[in-house]
């Protein structure tokens, strides 16, 4: 590599090298091993590193691939997942992530105190939804890597010696990946490997502790069992049943209907195109694995050790941390409590969030003043009762008002604005000369009396996220501060 010491390190720190590798003494200008290099990457920078090797292995040469549309894309990479490309996905991640020594360097150097380890739903859209919500607060949220790692895996089940088997759960990892690339790439999410995927002693501990306590707490054991599937997952096996039969098959079995033939078989190909769930595939055997981050024990585990705190939308998730308070006697973190209750609050105002929005909040330093804000807030609604459902009507009702009186504010700073643009303003009178209906006023006395008007207003408007923070709920006030 030819590195400028004002480029960005090539770790992933987002820093420029000066003041990151370099100070340290690591100079990327020097021969250095391919080994040596991984060892000195960011989480952002395996997490990049791997994006890139996944873009190789799918033959793009560029990500994402200049298609015109969403479906198109689709198409492109159905056809670009073969064997082969399963194969070289999976072996980028030894390489990447060599060894446990080389996770705890990534984990002891990172600020991840701040942020939500997510134990819930990896699946489309459903994810990114969740993320947008509690990026809102924490600095950063964690994610166990859904990419099985191939060293840990017995031949039959694994995505390198058995490609063929297991096309259908990389296709969706990868669609899970591509659409957290950006807000990989801004840092806001960090992928890590599972530390049980290193120590076998220490995953079989957290089997043999989760097993234990299902045992022990039937009631516990029920809730796992009684917990819903989300419609997402119904919707994926909908779609395996239905497209893997032929068209032929459909066309006999509608024969009754009064459909014609050319429309069922042209539906039916269509939705194979274009379904994120399915690919033909000469093969009809799929192991399909699908990924929720880790056990509760093991999420446990790794927030104790980061300072997190645990974010789901599985409510067993949610019965189990309430249990370990119960049962345990041990204390929850005020952001675990919180990350429930907002989950579960229903404000149109958190679904239209977007990734511009996610970066603004921090680049422009409104992130602290969120956090402080929702902690505010939480203190004010909670009732100590850590996941009652009074807390989330309460958290909502609040959130509400404040909500509320920012847009009021907002509309303050407009409605002032109005009457200095009205007739009875200065520059209503300076209109009124022109017209010949008003007295003559200095046009220095107007051109002051409108900059400071004018120049108070975008103060107000500059500073009012600051001092109202829920008015970053309301799109139209982030658009215009």
């Amino acid at each position: 590599m030819k590195i400028g010491v004002n480029n960005l390190c090539p770790c992933g720190s987002n820093i420029k090298f000066k003041k990151c590798c370099l100070k340290k003494g690591i100079n990327y200008n020097e021969r250095m091993s391919h080994d040596d290099f991984v060892r000195h990457l960011t989480i952002r920078g395996k997490n990049l590193y791997f994006i890139n090797r996944v873009a190789e292995a799918l033959q793009f040469d560029r990500l994402p691939p200049p298609e015109s549309s969403f479906s198109d894309f689709i198409k492109h990479l159905k056809k670009a997942i073969t064997p082969n490309a399963v194969r070289d996905i999976h072996l980028a991640i030894p390489e990447i992530w060599p060894d446990a020594n080389d996770l705890n360097r990534c984990l002891g150097q990172e600020e991840l105190s701040s942020s939500g380890l997510y134990l819930g739903n990896y699946l489309l859209d459903v994810t990114l939804n969740v993320f947008n919500r509690h990026a809102l607060y924490n600095h950063s949220i964690i994610m166990i890597d859904p990419f099985q790692d191939p060293r840990i895996i017995k031949p039959e089940f694994n995505p390198v010696h058995n490609p063929e088997e297991l096309i259908t759960t990389t296709f969706r990892n990868v669609l899970l990946l591509f659409q957290l690339s950006p807000l990989i790439d801004a840092g806001i999410v960090k992928l890590i490997r599972d530390p049980g995927d290193f120590d076998y002693q220490l995953q079989k501990q957290m089997w043999t502790t989760t097993r234990n306590k299902l045992e022990k707490y039937p009631d516990l054991h029920k809730s796992l069992e009684m917990q819903e599937m989300p419609p997402e997952i119904e919707e994926f096996f909908k779609d395996q049943f239905v497209l893997s039969h032929s068209e032929d098959y459909w066309v006999n079995e509608m024969k009754d209907l009064d459909v014609p033939e050319k429309f069922i078989r042209h539906y039916f190909r269509a939705k194979r195109e274009q379904s994120t769930n399915f690919i033909e595939l000469e093969t009809k055997s799929q192991l399909v694995v699908q990924s929720c981050g880790t056990n509760y024990e093991m999420g446990k585990y790794i927030c104790n050790k980061l300072g997190s705190h645990i974010i789901t939308d599985f409510g067993f998730r949610w019965k189990e941390i309430e249990h370990d308070r119960e049962v345990n006697g041990i204390e929850i973190d005020a952001w675990s409590t919180f990350s429930k209750a907002f989950q579960e609050t229903k404000i149109k105002h958190l679904n239209g969030l977007m990734l511009t929005d996610l970066l603004r909040l921090r680049n422009d330093g409104y992130l602290e003043d969120m956090r402080a804000f929702l902690r505010r807030v939480w203190t004010a609604s909670s009732s100590g009762n850590s996941f009652s459902k009074n807390d989330v009507e309460n958290l909502t009702a609040e959130l509400i008002g404040h909500i509320s009186n920012a847009e009021s504010e907002w509309h303050k700073i407009d409605s002032n604005l109005l009457k200095w643009f009205g007739g009875e303003s200065i520059f209503g009178t300076m209109l009124g000369v022109v017209s010949g209906t008003a007295t003559w006023v200095p046009a220095a006395a107007i051109a002051g009396a409108g900059a400071v008007c004018l120049g108070q207003a975008m103060l107000e408007r500059k500073s009012f996220l600051k001092r109202y923070p829920a008015g970053f709920f309301i799109e139209t006030i982030r658009k215009k501060t």
